[in-house]
């Protein structure tokens, strides 16, 4: 068995749909009926305890198919807003009395909630329920996650202007977007053109990195050379200075010599 869901998102009015295939050619029982049903799964918790309850809500029987048959393209439907609740508004004196969004929701099957305290999640599923004696451990079925989207509210969209309130309207302006930035094989909105555009950023970055630090290289190396011809200058001055002192101590001392290449004196 195959079936193809319309989609997985309705409101709770909504008729759900679905295409189904079933092939029961090599089958010597037949298929007594399809099921077409929704599923729903609460789970409450409040003071470190949880309340589960998973119950079938609405429930759509349709005609099967005899042994050695098969089932295409067979559209099933479910109409939601069968699944009414019923609500007991009863007169209790610490109960406040419900306004109109609060009686519209209770009205309906709740919407898909993803709290802490409720949680309400939804699944739609069609299956075939075989008829005589028939050796599988489960009947064969086809099941998705719903999302159940809440009704309008009668508030929706009914503000109350404050007094006093004058507005200022402006005229409606249209801007027509080029149709590049909608076209699917635009560089910028195609998978190939955002990786290749995520390689260029990754190398510019690098890039970018390798040249500050080949300059930070080149400064460490400049002021190394510098600090090396400082020193270089600072053994100089020592030496002229080791040898002024020299001259002074022969002077000191009274001996001059004077050579020459004919004679001493």
């Amino acid at each position: 068995m195959h079936a193809l869901f319309e989609r997985n998102f309705y409101h709770n009015q909504d008729v759900a749909k679905a295409l189904i295939n079933v092939d029961n050619s090599e089958c010597q029982a037949e298929v007594s009926n399809v099921i077409m049903q929704l599923k729903q799964n609460v789970v409450l918790s409040a003071d470190k305890k949880q309340y589960h309850r998973n119950k079938v809500v609405l429930k759509q029987h349709f005609s099967g198919c005899d042994a050695g048959s098969k089932i295409q393209n067979h559209e099933v439907t479910i109409n939601l807003a069968e699944s009414n609740q019923t609500y007991h508004n009863h007169n209790h004196p610490d109960i406040k009395p419900l306004d109109k969004d609060e009686q519209t929701l209770a009205e309906f099957i709740q919407p898909t909630t993803n709290g802490k305290l409720v949680n309400i999640q939804y699944s739609l599923e069609v299956k075939c329920t075989m008829g005589g004696v028939y050796c599988i451990s489960d009947e064969p079925n086809s099941i998705i996650s719903m999302f159940l989207q809440p009704p309008w509210l009668p508030s929706h969209g009914q503000l109350q202007a404050p007094e006093g309130w004058q507005p200022t309207v402006y005229d409606q302006v249209k801007i027509n977007f080029p149709e590049q930035i909608y076209d699917p094989s635009h560089p910028g909105n195609s998978k190939d053109g955002k990786d290749k555009k995520d390689k260029k950023d990754k190398k510019d970055k690098k890039d970018k990195k390798d040249k500050k630090d080949k300059k930070v290289k080149k400064s460490k190396k400049e002021k190394k050379s510098k600090k090396s011809k400082n020193s270089d200058s600072d053994s100089g001055s020592s030496g002229s200075d080791s040898g002024s002192s020299s001259g002074s101590n022969h002077e000191s001392k009274g001996k001059v010599i004077f050579i020459s290449s004919n004679y001493t004196i």
